[in-house]
């Protein structure tokens, strides 16, 4: 077992699930950060960082247009 609890052959299935999604081109992981506000303090996390406090924001149009793309991604 591993540190938190999930087996090394479990943790390798998952790896290796994501490279073959990778290698047929699949989408593997989208993260779309609508807004950079949040009151939690993650330490995963920087969206909540002062430097990140003036960027811009997506606007809907952007979202949908995105959200469309990803949708549409050819799969092999």
């Amino acid at each position: 077992m591993t540190l938190d609890g999930k087996s090394p052959v479990t943790e390798g299935l998952k790896k290796a699930r994501y490279a073959l999604s990778f290698l047929r081109r699949g989408l593997v992981h989208t993260n779309l950060q609508l807004l950079y506000q949040c009151n939690f303090r993650c330490q995963i996390c920087d969206f909540w960082r002062p430097e990140f406090q003036g960027a811009p924001r997506l606007s809907l149009a952007d979202y949908w247009g995105m959200t469309r793309a990803m949708a549409l991604t050819p799969r092999a």
